[in-house]
């Protein structure tokens, strides 16, 4: 089961990967492969690595990018693919939940999943969710939800009928 919350007030700021781009661009990228499927949905390709960085392309048109112009949903999935890989484990102890909220709806459904796999809560507090039915989703420790429709409703509020 994924446990959802729908703010931050739940963790102290210390226990928060509150900017993936962030974490990714001084942790995680170097440890990205050519084989990491998670780039297809910026269908990015890796042209070469060096020591200090890594080019890319994208179908954004970004020919010789480095690998920090990922999208942030993408660099959230690799944050949470390698949050226990030991290069990281240093950077990410005591982190007690990751904020999706910047990820859009194109990669929610495998954050969900990769989430839900690694046992690291998420926090999400937008509305654009893709659609779901298979999935249990513990939100704020209060209520459990099955499909996109319920999670959706606590959402619009906030989730402030399952806030404290």
């Amino acid at each position: 089961m994924l446990s959802l919350y729908t703010t931050q007030n739940f963790f102290d700021e210390n226990d928060i990967i509150g900017n993936n781009d962030i974490f990714f661009d001084f942790h995680t990228q170097y440890l990205v492969s050519s084989d990491d499927e998670e780039l297809k949905y910026d269908g990015a390709v890796i042209l070469g690595k060096s020591e200090d960085s890594i080019l890319i392309k994208t179908k954004f048109g970004n020919d010789n990018a480095y690998m920090t112009n990922l999208s942030t949903g993408v660099k959230t999935l690799l944050n949470l693919k390698y949050l226990r890989d030991d290069n990281i484990a240093q950077h990410i102890k005591g982190k007690k939940a990751v904020d999706i909220t910047d990820c859009g709806s194109n990669v929610l459904l495998d954050v969900f999943r990769l989430a839900m796999e690694k046992g690291m809560p998420v926090i999400l507090r937008h509305t654009s969710l893709p659609e779901f039915n298979d999935i249990s989703i513990n939100v704020n420790n209060k209520k459990v939800v099955t499909n996109d429709s319920e999670l959706f409703a606590i959402l619009c509020d906030g989730g402030e009928q399952l806030i404290d």
